[in-house]
């Protein structure tokens, strides 16, 4: 453990962005797509050094020091960070993930390469930032550093109205921050400190159990304004189809696998293990804004004809479920939810994957206009019917055990003085069938069928692509197969959350 340093596992990408940047570093295109794609597998290698040699009775803990400094110590300002069980499972997944966006672009980024993967590199340092940073104000400096990135890597790659799109992508989620950092200022201020460092579990914040609980009420739902921007939440969702549909495959892989789970990942560390006393308030009222989100989310998902507003409205349905499961309170709900953001991360990442492979080959989106693919495609037929059946959440896929868990635990919630709770829990089991339905008329419309002319040339997966979807499917059904292998890992921090907010 002591060989392993994670400054350099979260600056490094940082620093070959900075390379890039320079005027010095003017090499052939060609050279900097295989140099991105060396640097960020072999970062996925040192990611699974952490998970080799993790041990949940001693965690990673490291600092950043800047001409002897670590932070601004007079307001008790630490650039520190730790990784337990949860920044474990999301920083292995964000370096995975960033792997095989930076292979699946090839095929799909064409231009301006030496600034897409300079952009990539501080992208994945920011998401990385987020995921472990141990210090209130540097997880807020991460979590806006994040929206530079992602802001050109949407406007100048993407298609369609990627300029609009990219712009209210910026303007919902800065919007969001805005509440994000006054509940922080808020927090400060009645605490009378910035000192907030916080533990590997970000359970050992004292001072706020001295807060009066409609301060604490307040300050949560403030927080809980900026993660769900980002979750996103209905009503504050709807930048994100737009997003979806004019990024570039590559990022939305990103946008879909990574940046939402910032959002649910912001509200465990701070609404729940931050503010336990007031989410033991509000968490009956989540619930039923966790069921509109899956319910509503599926129906439109089902009713679009756009194949990737498909995929991104079943993203805000899967948000809603990874709600539910760490609303309910128990150790099945709380785990189910955990698992289903890993789970949602790589199902997703695929299926945005698949559609970008079809809008690359026939230049269209319309589900009417595809039909037939499978003949001319059976390799991404295959892929596609795999990835839908992990979506609905088939046994011995990682989709199942994320579903059943957080419906296992929201049938188990007990929140005696609310008794319609029981009754919504039962219509968001729902989702099942209404997922199906969608991932079904999705698969059916576009692979079987008769075949345009037009599309009868197209030619199958190419390596690069293989490679991608196999890949990703091989971790859907290893963590399906063997799911304890990630349950053992987030056991202890979703222990701590239950007897934390226990109700």
């Amino acid at each position: 453990m002591e060989y392993l340093s994670l400054n350099l596992l979260i600056f490094s990408p940082l620093i070959i962005a900075i390379l890039f940047f320079l005027p010095i570093f003017n090499t052939k295109e060609v050279f900097i797509r295989r140099f991105t794609k060396t640097f960020m597998g072999v970062h996925f290698v040192y990611a699974l050094c952490f998970w080799i040699f993790y041990n949940p009775d001693v965690n990673f803990f490291d600092e950043l020091f800047l001409f002897g400094q670590s932070g601004v110590q007079s307001l008790g300002i630490r650039s520190a960070f730790a990784i337990d069980g949860l920044s474990l499972v999301m920083v292995t997944l964000t370096s995975f993930l960033f792997f095989m966006s930076a292979i699946s672009s090839k095929t799909i980024i064409r231009h301006r390469q030496k600034l897409y993967y300079g952009l990539l590199l501080l992208l994945e340092t920011s998401v990385l930032g987020v995921f472990t940073s141990s210090d209130i104000f540097i997880f807020f400096c991460f979590w806006e550093l994040e929206l530079i990135p992602m802001y050109f890597l949407i406007s100048l790659w993407g298609s369609g109205r990627a300029q609009k799109s990219a712009m209210k992508f910026l303007l919902y989620t800065f919007f969001g921050s805005l509440f994000l950092l006054l509940g922080i200022l808020l927090l400060s201020y009645y605490s009378d400190t910035l000192n907030f460092q916080m533990s590997s579990l970000f359970a050992d914040i004292n001072v706020v159990d001295k807060l009066p609980i409609n301060i604490q009420i307040l300050i949560s739902i403030l927080l809980m304004i900026g993660f769900f921007v980002k979750l996103p939440i209905i009503p504050l969702h709807t930048w994100l189809p737009n997003a979806h549909c004019d990024a570039p495959a590559p990022i939305s892989i990103l946008l879909a696998g990574l940046l939402l789970k910032m959002g649910a990942y912001g509200f465990i560390r701070f609404n729940i293990l931050l503010l336990p006393d007031a989410f033991k308030i509000l968490a009956p009222f989540l619930i039923v804004f966790a069921v509109i989100n899956i319910i509503h989310a599926g129906l439109c998902a089902y009713n679009q004809d756009d194949i990737k507003k498909i995929i991104a409205y079943s993203s805000i349905s899967n948000m809603g479920i990874v709600l539910l499961g760490l609303c309910t309170n128990n150790e099945e709900g709380v785990t189910g939810g955990i698992v289903h953001m890993v789970s949602h991360g790589l199902i997703c990442a695929g299926l945005f994957m698949i559609v970008g492979i079809i809008y690359n080959r026939t230049k269209t989106r319309d589900i009417k206009a595809i039909s037939g693919l499978g003949t001319v495609m059976p390799n991404l037929m295959g892929f596609t019917v795999m990835f839908s059946f992990a979506a609905i959440g088939v046994p011995l896929l990682i989709g199942f055990v994320g579903e059943f868990l957080t419906f296992w635990g929201a049938f188990s919630v007990q929140y005696d003085s609310y008794i319609f709770l029981p009754t919504v829990i039962i219509f968001a089991i729902f989702v099942l069938v209404i997922s199906a339905a969608y991932m079904f008329k999705f698969v059916h419309r576009i692979f079987f069928g008769s075949i345009d002319n037009s599309w009868a040339i197209l030619k199958d997966l190419t390596a690069h692509e293989f490679i991608v979807l196999s890949s990703i499917l091989s971790v859907i059904v290893f963590f399906g197969i063997n799911p304890m292998s990630l349950i053992d890992v987030i056991n202890p921090i979703v222990e701590v959350i239950v007897e934390s907010a226990g109700i």
